[in-house]
């Protein structure tokens, strides 16, 4: 979970995270839900390993969804799952290597009391094969 900090001029308020890719290579695919009655987050970046940042142009609002399926095309959805935006990030989802990686998060919060930002990765794990007891 994310959530507004306070903190002195200068001091960083991005929240960090270990996430480990268990899976092949792949484009980054995660939901960002936003938890609150009122305000927004904005101007979203993550940032993974100090060396990949992604800047993502998008207000996201209580009970509203953020998500990003691999594809250049981000969605953000309703309360009740409908779609209700899509938006188009400056570069391609970058690709997420196996194994351990450290993630930042940094945004712009509103609102009184602010959102919370609940942050979820998700992965394309490799098929498992399943064998059939014979007759």
């Amino acid at each position: 979970m994310y959530e507004k900090t306070v903190r002195q001029p200068g001091q960083p308020t991005a929240a960090e995270w270990q996430y480990v890719n268990p899976d092949e290579k792949q484009p980054l695919q995660f939901h960002l839900d936003v938890k609150g009655e009122q305000g927004s987050l904005a101007k979203i970046t993550l940032e993974f390993d100090n060396y990949i940042q992604i800047d993502i142009p998008a207000e996201v609002k209580p009970g509203q969804k953020l998500v990003c399926d691999g594809s250049q095309t981000l969605r953000i959805y309703d309360a009740k799952g409908r779609q209700i935006k899509t938006l188009k990030p400056p570069s391609q989802p970058p690709k997420i290597p196996t194994g351990p990686h450290q993630v930042q998060m940094a945004a712009e919060f509103t609102g009184d009391p602010a959102p919370k930002a609940q942050f979820r990765f998700k992965t394309k794990a490799r098929p498992t094969p399943i064998k059939t007891p014979k007759p």
